[in-house]
């Protein structure tokens, strides 16, 4: 109704034609959210996938919440992962709370990296594009189904980008703490996390040629 009103307003065709492909872009960038939902049940309709390294997340949340301690399924101390990813799985407790969890991550990484897209690339069709190779590509959709740390690990890293976007566009302080802010989580994720802590720093010299802010970083 509200796409009606706004060409019935319009006497200029040109314009009344753009706002239409967009709302249609916007609609087809919704449905394609719904669609990776409803894969995303389906591939977890008998629960998320638990590997090896799955054991050993499970059992470090399991004696966290028993006991404050983060111990692997052995009883040895858990000292091979970060510690962030067992922590959050502490928070959702039950195996079906974990699968939603992962689904509102899955659902929100491709949001925000359709969104980032829709900056970087200029053409509907790139756009497009990306959006279906985010939500039908086998590598960011196979670590959102099982029980593993890179789907978070995927989403705090989208959201670095995101605010290290917003800190340059505008040079405001607090886009520059959330920045912080995530890339010490996705230390807390991975230990890749620190790879792309140093990148984050080089790009921040890149841009802004301050050296203090990119120590600081």
């Amino acid at each position: 109704m509200f796409l009606v009103l706004q060409i019935c307003t319009t006497f200029d065709r040109k314009n009344a034609r753009r706002l239409f492909a967009l709302h249609l872009r916007l609609t087809t960038h919704h449905l394609l959210l719904v669609v990776g939902a409803a894969l995303f049940l389906y591939a977890t309709a008998c629960g998320l996938g638990i590997t090896h390294d799955s054991r050993q997340y499970l059992a470090a949340a399991h004696s966290l919440l028993q006991n404050g301690t983060l111990r692997t399924a052995d009883g040895a101390t858990y000292a091979h992962w970060p510690p962030l990813y067992p922590a959050w799985l502490a928070v959702w407790g039950a195996a079906e709370t974990v699968k939603y969890a992962h689904l509102a991550v899955w659902l929100v990484t491709l949001f925000l990296a359709q969104r980032f897209g829709q900056k970087m690339l200029k053409t509907p069709f790139a756009q497009m594009f990306f959006l279906l190779t985010l939500v039908f590509g086998t590598p960011l959709f196979l670590v959102q189904v099982f029980v593993w740390s890179e789907g978070l690990f995927v989403l705090l890293t989208v959201l670095v980008f995101v605010f290290f976007r917003k800190f340059t566009e505008t040079a405001q302080k607090k886009y520059l703490f959330w920045m912080l802010l995530f890339s010490n989580l996705v230390c807390l994720q991975r230990l890749t996390g620190m790879f792309f802590v140093v990148g984050f720093g080089l790009l921040l010299w890149q841009t802004k040629r301050n050296v203090k802010l990119t120590l600081v970083y």
